[in-house]
């Protein structure tokens, strides 16, 4: 009787490690598989995240255009006539980091702001990487409003050197340079089976930095002009 006790103890004792080594592998096994899920969750989300619909900020493909009045396949120059005196070219290619704003739409007359980057911890530091290269550091894919898939959208860059936190207020400020481009079209892709990668904004147009005229400036202007309407009269 005790050595059937004890017998019954041992064999007992041995199923409930048995128990618990499969209790702890089907732990493991539950683990190890939320840990493939995760993985597999994270990495579709980053392919979502990187070939979504829309566009890249980045003209990389327009590198090597020399042409300031180009109104495709641009790059970003700076004026330099303080610089250059009465000689040419007055536009050299920009080598500092710029603040802009990037604007979207299914027509040109539905632009709307899709983002807007600044220097100084707003996501616009490092985007010129290079002489008249526009590069966003973040490598994000921007979504067109109203802009199907693999369609074709319209665009507007607004860019400024300064410390303003918008275009709107460095286009009334005497120290920085401003731009704004003309509403160009672009093609916009992502997703897919497999995923396409969204396309560079090659289709922006050159783009000149420039000062604002001072007042004086553009007194001048007007007189000159309303000068030159009074001759036309008499004569």
């Amino acid at each position: 009787m005790p050595i059937a006790a004890q017998s019954g103890f041992v064999i007992s004792r041995f199923n409930n490690k048995h128990l618990v080594r499969n209790n702890n592998n089907n732990l493991e096994k539950t683990r190890d598989m939320k840990k493939t899920l995760l993985t597999l969750a994270v990495l579709t989300g980053l392919s979502a995240g990187l070939y979504a619909q829309g566009v890249y900020l980045n003209n990389s493909d327009n590198l090597g255009a020399t042409d300031p009045t180009l109104t495709s396949g641009g790059v970003i120059f700076v004026d330099n006539t303080f610089n250059d005196g009465p000689t040419f070219p007055h536009a050299v290619l920009d080598t500092t980091d710029v603040n802009l704003t990037l604007l979207g739409g299914s027509s040109a007359g539905s632009l709307t702001p899709v983002v807007t980057l600044t220097v100084g911890g707003g996501g616009a530091d490092g985007d010129i990487p290079a002489g008249g290269w526009l590069l966003d550091p973040s490598a994000s894919v921007y979504t067109i409003p109203g802009v199907a898939n693999n369609a074709v959208g319209y665009f507007q860059l607004q860019m400024w050197i300064g410390n303003d936190a918008s275009y709107a207020a460095a286009s009334t400020d005497p120290l920085a340079l401003i731009a704004q481009s003309v509403v160009f079209q672009n093609p916009t892709a992502g997703g897919g089976t497999p995923p396409i990668p969204p396309p560079n904004l090659d289709g922006m147009p050159s783009m000149v930095l420039s000062p604002i005229p001072e007042p004086s400036t553009l007194a001048l202007a007007g007189l000159g002009a309303a000068a030159l309407m009074f001759l036309r009269r008499r004569s």
